[in-house]
């Protein structure tokens, strides 16, 4: 998975926590997040990369729609779609995948509906091809999903963190990764991804759903 090393989890912890405190300590609808945010103790190597009590899947790693091929019948209605790109593969929680897809790759005004009819739609998906398949493993309930998700906050905080910034601001020719993890400067490739407009735009709806569902107790 993404996080399969965890010198990777450490540097992008140290990286961008920081600049998610910054925002939100200028940003006023956020400025309560300040303190939550800088002393949130379950964002912790072995809370990301637990496994689930209920199901573990075969995930994708870094399922956003730039790793997606959709295909469209003659109506222009969406038929089907595959995955691509399997460098970050793991096993795993259903939530790796689900997390990382919800908040990289929805819109606001999906990410304001919430996570639940997501995870609704996966279990009927799911529920249906474990049936087909007749496999022994038992098929988790919504319920479960449900728990397995928030159980996993942690992992689609970091998501949040770390992946959701870069996706806020075009990289210009000559900046990195690297760069992104490094450079501390204000003006520089991060501070831009953490502070464009769109960016904080999400973080006030994303930041109350973790707080709801108990990131930060």
């Amino acid at each position: 998975g993404m996080y399969a090393d965890e010198s990777t989890f450490d540097m992008s912890l140290k990286a961008c926590k920081p600049s998610l405190v910054e925002v939100c300590q200028k940003t006023p609808e956020l400025v309560k997040y300040v303190n939550k945010v800088s002393n949130c103790a379950m964002l912790t190597y072995s809370a990301v990369v637990k496994p689930s009590k209920h199901l573990n899947v075969l995930n994708h790693g870094d399922a956003w729609t730039n790793n997606m091929m959709f295909r469209y019948d003659t109506q222009g209605k969406l038929a089907d779609v595959i995955m691509v790109d399997y460098q970050y593969a793991g096993y795993g929680s259903p939530a790796v995948d689900l997390s990382y897809f919800w908040i990289t790759s929805t819109s606001l005004e999906v990410k304001r509906k919430g996570y639940e009819f997501i995870l609704a739609h996966y279990h009927k998906e799911l529920s249906k091809k474990m049936s087909k398949l007749r496999l022994r493993t038992d098929t988790p309930t919504l319920e479960d999903i449900k728990d397995d998700f928030v159980s996993h906050a942690a992992y689609g905080f970091m998501t949040l963190l770390f992946i959701l910034p870069l996706l806020a601001e075009k990289k210009g020719p000559n900046e990195t990764f690297v760069e992104y993890l490094t450079d501390d400067q204000k003006d520089g490739y991060r501070y831009r991804c953490f502070n464009s407009a769109k960016h904080v735009e999400t973080l006030k709806v994303l930041l109350p759903v973790f707080d709801e569902i108990g990131l930060f107790d």
